[in-house]
Parts: C-alpha cells; sequence; structure tokens
C-alpha cells in the first residue's frame, strides 16, 4: 500500500459504532445546547421578576430593559468564546472542551438561582449577574461549533446531517421545555412565592443537567485527529500549492 495514502478520517473511522454508541454522541453532544436555550427560555418567561430582585429602579419599565441589557450581554461574549474554545478543542480535544462548556454554563445559571436580591447586597448582585451572563455567553461560543463538530466527525459516515440536526432540534425541545415548566409553576405557586424565589428553581433545576452532560460527555469515544491533506516542508508539491495561491489571490484582486 502507497504510504502517501491518508489515514481515515474520523467519520470513517465511527462506521463501526453500534446505534446505542451514536446517540449517546448525540446527547452527550446537544445536553450543553439544551442547557443553554433552557436558561435562555427561563430567563425572558421571568424577566419582570428578575429586574425587580436584582436591578431595582423608580419604575417597572426601566428595571425591566435594565434586566433584558444584561440578558443580551451573554451575546457579546459569543465570539470571543468561539474563537478561544474553538482553540482549546482543536489542541486538547472535543471532548475535555464540551466538559468545560457544560461547566461554565452551569456555574452561570447556578449563580443566578443562588444569587441574592438587591435588597440584600445592594450593587454586587447586578455585577454578579453580568458576570454570570458573560461566562454563559463565552461558554455557549465554544460549545455550539464543537458541539457540532463532534456530532459530524463521531459516528461514522451515515447519517451524519440527521445527527448534526439534533443539534437545532436540541434549541425547539430547550425552549418548550422551560416555557412549560415555567407556566406549570405558575400554577402550582402563588403569585408572591414565584415572584419571591419560586422562579429560582427551575435555573438550579437547569444545573442539575450539567452532571449528566459531564458524565456523558467523559465517557464518549473520541477517535484520534486524522491526518490533513496538506503540504509538509518536505512535500515536492509544496511550491505548486504556493504558487497556485498566489495566483488565485492575485486573480481576485483584479477581478
Amino acid at each position: 500500500m502507497n504510504a502517501t495514502m491518508p489515514s481515515l478520517s474520523r467519520a470513517d473511522a465511527g462506521d463501526d459504532m453500534t446505534p446505542t454508541q451514536q446517540r449517546k454522541i448525540v446527547l452527550a453532544a446537544v445536553i450543553g445546547n439544551l442547557l443553554e436555550f433552557f436558561d435562555f427560555t427561563v430567563y425572558r418567561y421571568f424577566a419582570l421578576t428578575i429586574g425587580k430582585q436584582f436591578f431595582p429602579a423608580n419604575d417597572l419599565v426601566t428595571s425591566s430593559l435594565l434586566a433584558f441589557a444584561v440578558f443580551a450581554v451573554g451575546f457579546v461574549m459569543r465570539p470571543l468564546g468561539s474563537i478561544v474554545l474553538g482553540r482549546y478543542a482543536d489542541r486538547a480535544g472535543r471532548k475535555p472542551a464540551l466538559t468545560l462548556t457544560i461547566l461554565l454554563m452551569a456555574l452561570g445559571s447556578a449563580a443566578i438561582g443562588l444569587a441574592p436580591t438587591y435588597a440584600q447586597i445592594g450593587l454586587a448582585v447586578p455585577v454578579l449577574i453580568v458576570v454570570a451572563r458573560l461566562v454563559q455567553g463565552f461558554a455557549q461560543g465554544g460549545e455550539f461549533g464543537a458541539a457540532t463538530a463532534t456530532l459530524l466527525e463521531m459516528g461514522g459516515t451515515a447519517s451524519r446531517g440527521f445527527r448534526a440536526s439534533w443539534q437545532l432540534a436540541s434549541q425547539g425541545a430547550a425552549a418548550l421545555l422551560g416555557s412549560g415548566l415555567a407556566a406549570s409553576l405558575g400554577f402550582l405557586l402563588s403569585d408572591e412565592t414565584m415572584h419571591s424565589w419560586g422562579w429560582c428553581i427551575l435555573f438550579l433545576m437547569g444545573t442539575l443537567i450539567a452532571p449528566v452532560g459531564i458524565y456523558l460527555r467523559r465517557h464518549i469515544r473520541e477517535e484520534a485527529p486524522a491526518t490533513k491533506a496538506t503540504a509538509t516542508r518536505d512535500d515536492p508539491k509544496r511550491g505548486l500549492y504556493v504558487r497556485n495561491w498566489f495566483l488565485t489571490i492575485f486573480s481576485r484582486s483584479w477581478a
């Protein structure tokens, strides 16, 4: 066999996985995404309560706008999280990166669910909530790319599109789950109880998902990285690759 023949890719190497192993991969990959969008839904559902608890103002509109502004802060960290954690996933592997992202998201959820009110510690609690949202946004930025790559690379070449589709399907499922549980608590608890501590239950429930996700992600099978099909320094065709790249850039600049 020719020594220069490229090795099997990760997807090819996973063709021998059983259906049970593939289902575990899908669940391990999407559970972090499910946790993130569950928290998003719960936060939006209780935005008015969160505004009163953590961002009191002279009127309800101002406190609500502050609550939604802090909610939006998490999106600012997503690009940075995707770059930093994506690089970490390439160096350390998918499993360590996915374990780290779900741990960070769980810490953010716990910080929001267990945070004292503004009346108890003053300005420190808005700072705590902002930091928690920044951590969640940073984690989600790295979560989506690493989880999607895991779904595509593991489990073989068959049904890769179906496996990857669960990434977006989990977002809808998390939204339905979060809104359904929030509405159920609203019927079971009184308004005073909900505004006092009942809303925290859902954030803590989301945190309880994290140990399951960490366990699944630490026990999924991860194939060795595939051999890169790039030219090495000793490759006689390397000069041809460089010239073709230069000509492509030059021609596009004059197009």
